[in-house]
């Protein structure tokens, strides 16, 4: 058994869906070099979220001694369409001595009505223009309006916010999924 059940699940190069049998949602996400579109497919009858956690990493090499460790991460409201921030990692590959950040940058289709934050564990609402920060730092985006999807733009950068959003600008240019796909 597993914490997040699933089902229905396809992968392909630059492509993948799933159903999450827990929240009755379908995912599919489609890739570029430095960006993503996801899509979140979710069911009428309930009120749609999506979790966003910039304080963990996925960590499975501490048999190789490459365990990555998160030691920083952040989460800007830019608008009710929009977040950015960036994670701060430790260790992983070539166990790395040097931190390093991944920044990111992230657009919705559909502005978002509700943040809630959570910093270290401890949970607080959030709005527009909160700059959350913290070692373990995440972030609840909630729609009220019932909507059959909902898409979200993701770019990422090793240089700067800056460069991530320029970098799904340019990578993905509209939340049209079949045409995101057509760019992989």
């Amino acid at each position: 058994s597993t914490s997040s059940p699933r089902s229905d699940e396809h992968a392909s190069p630059g492509q993948y869906s799933v159903f999450l049998t827990r929240f009755a949602t379908k995912v599919a996400v489609t890739t570029t070099r430095r960006a993503s579109l996801y899509r979140f497919d979710y069911p009428a009858s309930r009120a749609h979220a999506l979790l966003v956690d910039a304080g963990h990493c996925l960590s499975s090499g501490s048999k190789q001694h490459e365990d990555q460790r998160v030691t920083d991460s952040e989460i800007r409201i830019v608008s009710s369409h929009e977040f950015a921030g960036q994670t701060t990692v430790i260790g992983g590959w070539n166990q790395q001595k040097r931190p390093y950040r991944v920044y990111f940058d992230a657009i919705a289709d559909a502005g978002a009505n509700g943040f809630r934050a959570s910093v270290d564990g401890n949970e607080r609402m959030a709005v527009v223009g909160d700059d959350i920060h913290g070692q373990h730092v995440s972030l609840l985006l909630a729609w009220a309006a019932p909507r059959k999807s909902v898409h979200l733009k993701l770019g990422i950068s090793f240089v700067s916010i800056d460069k991530a959003r320029n970098n799904v600008l340019a990578e993905i240019p509209s939340f049209n999924f079949e045409i995101g796909r057509a760019h992989v």
